[in-house]
């Protein structure tokens, strides 16, 4: 999600407008933001906007400085910040999205031994049938679906599309 100061956001009414957004844009080095936002950088001029920031909390610290006019951040990570007080949603407004895939950890079996794995594996369905995932999710202002719910809505959003 696209985060941007206030005076830029009536310029934003679609991913397609961020090619001639006159400001600096800053994004956590080496995060993944998706294809949406990879195609426009590849195919733009925009990745001469793009500030490569080192930390998550430097990238909030400069957008609060105004050292750049907006930033890349998770949904669920913004939310949370508009409910705490670090953004302020009279001068920082959400625009644009580029993405709504799972995020996906992956582990190495060179580095995670089988009993580790198990261990992880256990303690995820354990949070996932006590439910405590889904209180996390709500408590910073977002909620959970799990990949067979997002592809159930999707499947059900598209059925009459030919």
């Amino acid at each position: 999600m696209l985060i941007v100061h206030n005076k830029f956001a009536h310029l934003l009414q679609n991913n397609e407008d961020l090619k001639n957004f006159p400001g600096l844009i800053g994004k956590t080095q080496g995060t993944y933001y998706g294809d949406g936002l990879e195609n426009l950088v590849r195919d733009s001029e925009l990745k001469t906007k793009l500030v490569n920031i080192t930390s998550n909390a430097n990238r909030v610290g400069m957008i609060a400085k105004g050292r750049v006019d907006a930033i890349l951040e998770e949904e669920t990570v913004a939310r949370y910040f508009y409910k705490v007080g670090v953004f302020d949603e009279q001068i920082l407004v959400q625009k644009l999205s580029f993405s709504e895939n799972p995020i996906y950890f992956g582990f190495s079996r060179q580095s995670v031994s089988e009993e580790r794995f198990q261990q992880l594996q256990a303690a995820w369905q354990r949070l996932m049938q006590n439910k405590k995932f889904t209180a996390l999710y709500e408590k910073y202002g977002s909620s959970y679906q799990t990949v067979s719910d997002t592809m159930q809505k999707f499947a059900q959003e598209n059925q009459n599309t030919p």
